[in-house]
């Protein structure tokens, strides 16, 4: 997009210099030319984004679907009561949620790590550099006895 971004930007900028030269439909068909490649980049990405989202969502769906039978089968089965079987259901639904919240965060120490050690090198250097500058040692021939 940054390549028919500028070429946008320029036309605009330059827009009578466009029109008196009357070359406003090849700028227009070659702004278009120019959004062909990130069109098709955009495109497949979609297309992978939208399959990965639509797989977990049917996901989901079906193992809330497989725990309802499941259900449904140990409150026929006298095995529990309708209120237990549920609160198991949320428990284990919740528990999920937080997990996979908390697994989607995982990278965030790693990163922080990484800013901390940046952090305290860039510290480091700049202590370094403060102590390279205090060994110079300025001398004002001309100055000398003006002070």
């Amino acid at each position: 997009y940054e390549k028919s971004g500028k070429f946008a930007t320029e036309a605009v900028e330059n827009v009578r210099t466009v029109a008196a030269l009357g070359r406003l439909d090849s700028f227009v068909s070659e702004y278009f030319h120019t959004l062909d490649y990130p069109t098709k980049v955009t495109r497949r990405t979609a297309h992978t984004e939208g399959l990965t989202f639509g797989f977990t969502e049917a996901a989901t769906f079906a193992i809330w679907a497989l725990a309802m039978y499941y259900g449904s089968k140990t409150v026929e089965g006298q095995y529990c009561s309708f209120t237990d079987m549920y609160k198991a259901q949320m428990a284990i639904v919740f528990m999920g949620l937080m997990f996979g919240r908390r697994t989607s965060a995982a990278a965030d120490p790693a990163k922080a790590r990484q800013a901390a050690a940046r952090l305290y090198k860039m510290i480091h250097d700049n202590d370094k550099e403060e102590e390279e500058a205090n060994k110079i040692d300025m001398q004002y021939p001309a100055l000398t006895g003006h002070v």
